[in-house]
């Protein structure tokens, strides 16, 4: 089966749980040591790993009724649409990537230059593309100009609407789409100052998620969602799953 989201951090649970039952060994424990952690994320399930091995009781408070924080896919459009994180940036050294292969999760090698772009349905020619692409650079540079000497209550909207036509539904789409999926906030409440070393960046990826597209890193093969393949994959998964996550509550 396709591992989803929702699956690929139980998988991760799973091996924290491994932990946790580990760490409950009469040689393992650490006496009298009980630590809550509040968040379910990947940082505090994480977290929760590190300590168990260590010996230590963990119970991780969680307000929602899901683990995983940020990470998450949306369903309720009656599309799966992936909600925050969506890349394993980097295959070499990711301890991520050798979490997905630990619990089985499928990725596909994706590569930014393998992409087709759409616009109501019909594909937007590579010139027309490319004039995308420039564009967003323009905008880039113009963000990172602008945060260099910007007032500290300037918002990253402030920004946008000197150097971005907004009224553009693609340019405006591309833009609101990146900064709320990457910082998890509406652009008016991102201060442009901050975005100094990263905006050229912030907005060249946008056009990759502009794109139903190949190109990441590589991507849960469950969060295919909304592209085009150009080389032809179709990969499948298989996980087992033999025990259950930490504690949350």
């Amino acid at each position: 089966m396709i591992v989803g989201r929702r699956e690929f951090i139980c998988g991760a649970g799973l091996i924290t749980a491994a932990a946790l039952l580990s760490a409950c060994s009469e040689g393992n424990r650490a006496d009298g040591e009980h630590v809550a952690i509040v968040g379910a994320g990947f940082a505090g399930l994480a977290a929760a790993r590190r300590l168990a091995d260590a010996g230590v009781r963990v119970t991780v408070l969680e307000a929602r009724d899901r683990i995983g924080g940020r990470t998450r896919t949306d369903a309720s459009l009656g599309v799966p649409v992936d909600i925050g994180a969506s890349w394993i940036h980097g295959t070499q050294g990711n301890p991520i990537t050798e979490l997905a292969d630990a619990i089985g999760a499928g990725t596909v090698d994706t590569d930014f230059d393998d992409f087709a772009l759409f616009d109501n349905g019909r594909e937007v020619a590579s010139d027309a593309r490319a004039g995308l692409l420039t564009e967003s650079d323009r905008i880039a540079v113009g963000l990172d100009e602008l945060s260099a000497n910007a007032a500290g209550s300037a918002s990253v909207a402030d920004g946008l609407a000197e150097v971005a036509d907004m009224n553009d539904p693609l340019i405006s789409w591309i833009v609101a789409s990146q900064i709320t999926g990457e910082y998890a906030a509406d652009q008016s409440s991102c201060r442009c100052g901050g975005l100094a070393a990263t905006a050229r960046w912030t907005v060249l990826m946008c056009c990759s998620l502009a794109a139903t597209h190949n190109c990441h890193n590589t991507l849960p093969a469950a969060s295919r969602f909304g592209r085009t393949p150009l080389s032809g994959e179709s990969p499948t998964t298989t996980a087992r799953y033999t025990s259950t996550p930490p504690p949350v509550r």
